[in-house]
């Protein structure tokens, strides 16, 4: 199984969030490292635009950066999927094509090598389209919109309320560290979710997206505490 890390150099809520460090390690060399560290990755393959990711990343021995990514898909409206299938089609050959990935993201630091594996392995025993990582969450009744002015209000479709959260089904949200894909589905539904899309549910403790300096914060405790225990 290839992982592919798409990291590119523009970034809206953090500037130059992947090479951010964390730990003393810029952000993106954690989940290379991990990847590395995985039993079922062959191969770990950076998807960039930017010059100096890739220099990060070629420093990490075992790291490829085989191809530049366009600009066309490196800006803030740039789909994920278009992202993965670039990437397949630049590591397929005619007589080796790419059939699936895994996809890693680099704000997610905390996910370990024991959660790629277990991500693939229901990949493949499951024959799944999409296996994505999960985390778990509050039930969509709890949530709000909010105006400028303040007011509260339930979103179109659900119905609000605040009963204790035993009363719902398990409710889960996509963490972003691990996505399993198979990429001829992936090119035919243009989507993760469908009827054989499966989630593998991790813990908040290495569920940390990081989107802000806040995240960051919490990723070096989280961190700190996983070195003393």
């Amino acid at each position: 199984m290839i992982a592919i890390v798409p990291a590119r150099g523009g970034s809206k809520g953090l500037s130059r969030k992947n090479l951010r460090l964390l730990a003393g390690k810029p952000l993106i060399v954690h989940t290379l490292e991990c990847a590395l560290a995985s039993r079922t990755i062959s191969r770990v393959v950076v998807s960039t635009d930017d010059e100096e990711i890739a220099h990060v990343a070629r420093a990490v021995s075992g790291v490829d950066v085989p191809f530049v990514r366009p600009s066309a898909l490196s800006g803030d409206n740039a789909s994920a999927v278009d992202v993965y299938l670039h990437a397949a089609s630049e590591l397929s050959s005619k007589s080796s094509p790419v059939g699936m990935l895994c996809a890693l993201l680099p704000t997610a630091p905390l996910r370990q090598p024991a959660d790629i594996d277990a991500c693939i392995g229901l990949f493949r025993q499951k024959g799944a389209a999409v296996v994505l990582s999960v985390v778990a969450a509050k039930p969509a009744e709890w949530h709000q919109a909010m105006a400028q002015t303040g007011q509260l209000s339930s979103f179109d479709g659900v119905s609000a309320s605040v009963d204790n959260r035993q009363g719902y089904d398990q409710r889960v949200i996509p963490n972003g560290a691990v996505y399993v894909l198979d990429i001829k589905a992936l090119t035919a539904t243009r989507t993760y979710f469908g009827p054989r899309t499966f989630g593998y549910e991790m813990p908040g403790s290495r569920s940390i997206d990081i989107d802000n300096d806040d995240d960051l914060i919490m990723a070096e405790a989280l961190l700190a505490y996983r070195r003393k225990n």
